[in-house]
């Protein structure tokens, strides 16, 4: 073990090749709100945003990223969700509008169209409520 001789000229032992912690013999001491507020930064404190080590600069994760990066997936989904809704919105009412014009024909021509107009009916309500998904979505 290395002799070592302190300030007040006293030698005591320590392994070789560790050092003294010298940092605290310089450091005023400090008030007890003084370090609370610095370990506690402000929402508003960017330089958390950053860790330096010996010359090189290491970026900690975002933590607002993570949120806004989920609401972006489910915006995302939502606009997907809108858009096959609307697709086939528009696919009933084309449905509809054939259907109504096969069975005006048809009854012009004499024919029973009970059938068709319930199932026209069956359309309609699948119609509307795509309508009503896609009015909920839009609010």
């Amino acid at each position: 073990m290395a002799m070592t001789t302190n300030e007040a000229n006293n030698t005591s032992r320590r392994p070789a090749g560790t050092r003294r912690n010298t940092s605290k013999a310089n450091i005023p001491p400090v008030s007890t709100e003084a370090t609370a507020r610095k370990l506690e930064p402000s929402v508003d404190d960017t330089s958390l945003e950053t860790l330096e080590f010996e010359g090189s600069t290491m970026k900690q994760p975002n933590r607002k990223a993570q949120p806004d990066r989920e609401a972006e997936i489910r915006h995302q989904e939502r606009q997907q969700t809108i858009a096959r809704l609307i697709e086939k919105r528009d696919e009933y009412v084309e449905r509809l509008d054939i259907g109504a014009a096969k069975i005006e024909e048809a009854r012009s021509q004499g024919k029973n169209v009970t059938l068709w107009e319930d199932y026209w009916i069956q359309l309609l309500r699948q119609y509307e409520a795509i309508c009503d998904k896609l009015r909920d979505l839009a609010s």
